[in-house]
């Protein structure tokens, strides 16, 4: 959003940010959920809920992509407390503002499809890695899944258990 506004010549951007959210693909992209693994590491599952929602709204002037970063940043807080992947589960489905895991998987730059994707791979996985590849293997835009993914992955076996080289 920052380098449109600078393209355009716009100097107020939130004025761009309520306008971006008409134009394809508005604000619905993942790039902001990617980047809460640091959100999930320093607050509590309840506070890193709501600075993930404020956050958000520096990168996507829309509330659902404000409810993944939520959902994503709640799940690394509780894994980074000891909780388990099991206990991951209900507080995704307390989080979220809708339906995270329904239909078919669609590994796309949408924030929803993405965030299904990368928490699927991480609930299906078994270590580091097979999160990892379980997201890679979905196609589409893999290396945002895969980071998501493995960043739930990372702080639920810990470093030890990231695959080296």
């Amino acid at each position: 959003m920052q380098r449109r506004c600078v393209l355009c010549g716009i100097r107020d951007a939130s004025l761009f940010a309520v306008q971006v959210v008409d134009l394809p693909p508005g604000s619905r992209t993942h790039d902001n959920v990617m980047r809460k693994l640091p959100v999930g590491l320093v607050y509590d599952p309840p506070a890193a809920t709501v600075w993930a929602r404020r956050i958000s709204v520096f990168a996507h002037f829309n509330q659902a992509a404000g409810g993944c970063c939520a959902v994503v940043s709640a799940a690394i807080a509780i894994l980074r407390a000891g909780g388990t992947k099991e206990k991951t589960t209900v507080v995704v489905a307390q989080v979220a503002w809708q339906k995270l895991f329904c239909g078919n998987l669609n590994p796309s730059v949408d924030y929803v499809e993405a965030t299904t994707c990368a928490l699927t791979s991480f609930l299906d996985g078994g270590s580091v890695r097979d999160c990892v590849e379980r997201a890679v293997s979905l196609g589409g835009d893999t290396d945002t899944i895969a980071a998501i993914a493995g960043d739930l992955a990372g702080v639920a076996w810990g470093m030890d258990n990231v695959p080296k080289g």
